[in-house]
């Protein structure tokens, strides 16, 4: 299954929390620097917002505006993920760095 099929399965699944979640950023001031998994899987990386969904955040928002760069996007994606990780503290150090690592390794849509 392609990235783009899983993530379109995912986005389904979630299709009222994206909904409810992007009805509240547009409500917003900030909503120019704020955006959804759907978003970010549709504009960058379906393989991203796949392993976001996978761990559980496909009910998060994460910081975005247009000035930013995909890798840039994907450093606030994963600094996000991992701050709330170590919050919630119910993995070890090397898990967290694994999950950092597929984070980052994630590839841009072509």
């Amino acid at each position: 299954m392609s990235e783009k099929e899983r993530f379109l399965i995912y986005c389904n699944m979630c299709k009222n929390e994206l909904a409810e979640l992007q009805e509240y950023i547009n409500n917003e001031e900030t909503q120019d620097e704020n955006c959804t998994l759907a978003y970010i899987g549709c504009n960058f990386s379906y393989e991203l917002a796949n392993v976001c969904f996978e761990l559980g955040y496909g009910s998060w928002f994460f910081e975005y505006n247009s000035k930013i760069s995909y890798k840039d996007l994907k450093n606030g994606v994963c600094e996000t993920i991992v701050s709330d990780l170590k919050i919630i503290n119910d993995l070890k150090k090397s898990e967290i760095r694994k999950i950092k690592a597929r984070i980052l390794q994630c590839k841009e849509n072509e």
